[in-house]
């Protein structure tokens, strides 16, 4: 839905293209907000699994933290970059390293 939004933004019509924008604003609110407590929190509280990050079922605990997460590819919304979306699947695992070294340096 996002990328079907996002699609049509710049769209020939300025009616069509205001309209599209209030949408694309409404829609992409609670995407984001999750997003930023995945970078904030290390959380994915993402009930209808929209976003393209997603917990490893199959992960154990002696895997590497990068592990634990997958990149869903097929879910990357066409404005954020395939290697964005890499980025932000894995800055949760570079700020949980960092406050382990934190912790431990205390």
């Amino acid at each position: 839905m996002l990328s079907a939004a996002y699609s049509n933004m710049a769209h020939g019509d300025k009616i069509v293209e205001e309209c599209v924008n209030r949408v694309c604003i409404k829609i992409t609110r609670p995407y984001f907000d999750i997003l930023a407590t995945w970078i904030e929190d290390g959380e994915i509280r993402d009930p209808y699994g929209e976003t393209f990050i997603r917990q490893n079922g199959t992960y154990i605990n002696s895997q590497g933290w990068h592990e634990r997460w997958i990149l869903r590819e097929e879910l990357v919304p066409s404005f954020i970059d395939s290697g964005l979306a890499r980025k932000v699947t894995s800055i949760r695992q570079c700020c949980h390293v960092m406050v382990l070294t934190s912790i431990r340096s205390t």
